[in-house]
């Protein structure tokens, strides 16, 4: 009886003057991992107890198998985060690594000229061991207009071939995670010509110019205009449209108009032009008698 009160008595000093040896250990979510016999045992009193956060462990409900020397986890949970030791044992802090979960804020609509500015957030997950960034299937690299910092992405002087489908992939050691969104730019008109068939024909052939606009928002106007070999400029009417818009709400007008070689006593300059609510453009092709284009 007196040598159990000495003992319950002697334990707060035992308890002070020892020191555990600590251990900061990760382990990725799912899958095993063993705590324990660094040295010589886990539990150095020969007890097979092992406790968490102070509290002995249920190893059933844990999914735990234990031994004097080690402590099996398998598999590791999110709830498996904590310290754990076994009596006077090493003390094992043990980190749970999850899949990341990410997701992109920022602005999605621009104006041509503007500065694209994203950033991420990572809802879940740690320790992240790689972040990229694309545009549609390219990754983007920190030059030129393009910079990379931290969780930010930012590019300038926007056009229109920024637009499209901007990601980011994040990856640490339990998996990785992709969030993407859809980038959309308002520019003024960009117009193309150019005429089929495209080689020599003959003077009792027509030939087909055809002008592609693209635009956002889409062209409102579009015209021809016709210069002879003596400078005089007269519009053209006769012209036909189809207009198409894209998931990027680019809208695509294409104008097409017929010329008979036979009309042409040298060489006319036909001009395409379009424009929208910011600003205009044109392009012109020259159509000469002996069938030769000229862009």
């Amino acid at each position: 009886m007196g040598r159990d009160i000495l003992s319950v008595l002697l334990l707060p000093l035992v308890l002070q003057i020892f020191t555990a040896t600590s251990f900061e250990v990760e382990a990725v979510i799912y899958r095993s991992i063993v705590l324990g016999g660094r040295f010589e045992a886990g539990c150095t009193s020969g007890l097979n107890v092992w406790y968490l956060n102070t509290l002995p462990i249920d190893l059933q409900t844990c999914g735990c198998n234990a031994t004097t020397e080690s402590l099996v986890i398998d598999p590791v949970l999110e709830s498996s985060t904590g310290e754990y030791n076994c009596a006077f044992g090493e003390i094992w802090k043990l980190w749970v690594i999850v899949p990341p979960s990410v997701r992109i804020s920022g602005s999605t609509e621009y104006i041509a000229g503007q500065t694209l500015s994203l950033f991420y957030n990572l809802e879940e997950g740690s320790n992240i061991t790689s972040v990229r960034w694309f545009q549609d299937d390219s990754e983007l690299v920190s030059e030129g207009r393009i910079r990379i910092s931290g969780k930010n992405l930012t590019k300038s002087i926007l056009n229109s071939m920024d637009i499209g489908m901007y990601s980011v992939t994040v990856t640490n050691d339990a998996g990785e995670d992709t969030n993407a969104v859809k980038i959309i730019i308002q520019f003024q008109p960009d117009v193309s010509v150019v005429a089929t068939p495209s080689s020599l024909v003959t003077l009792t052939q027509n030939v087909t110019l055809q002008c592609t606009i693209r635009a956002n928002p889409g062209a409102t106007l579009v015209s021809w205009t016709r210069r002879t070999s003596e400078g005089v400029e007269e519009p053209v009417s006769l012209h036909r449209e189809t207009k198409a818009t894209d998931e990027f709400s680019v809208t695509t007008t294409i104008s097409t108009l017929e010329v008979s070689l036979n009309e042409i006593d040298s060489q006319y300059s036909y001009t395409c032009s379009a424009e929208n609510v910011l600003g205009n453009s044109q392009n012109s092709i020259t159509v000469q008698k002996g069938g030769t284009f000229h862009a």
